[in-house]
Order: structure tokens, then sequence, then C-alpha cells
């Protein structure tokens, strides 16, 4: 098979523009992988909610934003810090964004919206 198996899922499951873009029509980091891609590998280790997951190369934090997604514990390093705050800001702000399908949202009681709306 040409290109490789690899080559032929990755298009396949994740087409362009799959990457966050940032500014002039550039990725954050010149070797971003999409968040799904991310998903797709941490759900194949079927990790129960609240593991850890170490990224040793974090670069724009993909993998981070990922495991909030999931519910799982994230610990990132990455040596050059532009990537750094980036990493730390793409995470932050999926944080704030919740999820609406985990447990903890699952127990929270819903409040009915006002009247009128």
């Amino acid at each position: 098979m040409k290109g490789g198996c690899g080559v032929y899922c990755f298009r396949k499951l994740f087409p362009p523009p799959s990457r966050i873009h940032e500014g002039n029509g550039r990725t954050l980091h010149p070797t971003q992988k999409p968040v799904a891609l991310m998903l797709w590998c941490l759900r194949l280790l079927d990790l129960p909610a609240g593991s850890w997951v170490y990224d040793p190369y974090m670069g724009s934090g993909t993998t981070g934003v990922a495991c909030v997604q999931m519910d799982l514990n994230f610990l990132g390093v990455e040596i050059h810090e532009p990537y750094f705050a980036i990493a730390q800001r793409r995470i932050a702000a999926e944080r704030r964004q919740g999820n609406l399908f985990s447990e903890e949202s699952k127990r929270r009681p819903i409040t009915p919206a006002p009247a009128g709306l």
C-alpha cells in the first residue's frame, strides 16, 4: 500500500483543516496534531477517568486538550517557552469550556431556562 496504512488512516479520519491555525494561516506548532487524533489514541488505551497521561514533548498542548476532554489528568513538559505558553492557553481554554458529558456534569442539577426564552 503506497504511503503506509498510518498515512491513509490519518488523512481519512482527520482531513485538513483539522489543526488549529493562528494568525496568517499558520499552525500553532510545526508538528501539531489534531485533537481528534489524540482523542483516538487515548481511547485506544481505554484509561479510566482520572488516570495520568505524561507528554514529555508537549508542543502546543494537543494531548493536554484531549486529556481535559476525556477527564484524564495531564502532565506535559515543553522546553520552548513560546510553545509552553500556547499549550497553557489552549488547555486553560478547554478547562473553561467544560465537558457536557463528564460524570461531574451529569450529577449537576439542570436549571430550567427562564420563561420567554
